[in-house]
């Protein structure tokens, strides 16, 4: 018997409060880190991974990450997502690097994308995960997606393009900021 992934209208919610008073609903495969984990970061915000684990290199690593904040806990959506990349694991710190120190050169971070959206101001980027696996090493394509939302919130997804990519990081934002209540 094979089992599918659900649909993403199928998929559960969690909820979880922010700092600052409210409360929204993540997706049910990321879990959020509440102050006192030892994963916890001061980011003036939520920080929920997708399968969080511990790698045998010391290293901590996750299949994807969102950031949540509400909108006064920030100066801008710049500042939101600066403080809310201190929440990443190791490979996806980098992720929006080439990796030219490798071959002699500079490194060069992905162009950033900025537009206005219907709910508000957003950033969009490519990126490329490095990941070692049973059989080698190979980067996996990638997104990140800010969201300052109308609703009063700042939301950031990273994410596999595998998972979703750009669209599906919008729909998670979406249903984090419809599910908002304070």
């Amino acid at each position: 018997m094979a089992f599918l992934p659900l649909p993403a209208s199928a998929e559960r919610s969690r909820p979880a409060s922010l700092p600052g008073g409210g409360e929204v609903s993540l997706p049910s495969a990321y879990a959020p880190v509440s102050e006192g984990d030892y994963r916890w970061q001061d980011t003036g915000g939520l920080i929920a991974y997708r399968n969080y684990r511990s790698m045998m290199s010391g290293t901590r690593e996750c299949d994807g990450m969102v950031a949540v904040a509400r909108a006064g806990a920030h100066e801008s959506l710049d500042a939101f997502v600066t403080a809310a990349r201190a929440g990443l694991t190791t490979r996806w710190a980098f992720a929006d690097e080439s990796e030219g120190r490798w071959y002699g050169k500079e490194d060069v971070r992905f162009p950033v994308e900025r537009r206005m959206g219907e709910d508000g101001e957003e950033l969009s980027g490519q990126l490329s995960v490095h990941v070692v696996g049973l059989f080698g090493v190979s980067d996996k394509p990638a997104r990140f997606f800010a969201l300052d939302h109308r609703a009063g919130l700042r939301i950031a997804v990273w994410i596999f393009d595998r998972q979703g990519g750009e669209k599906a990081a919008r729909r998670i934002a979406d249903g984090i900021a419809a599910s908002f209540s304070e």
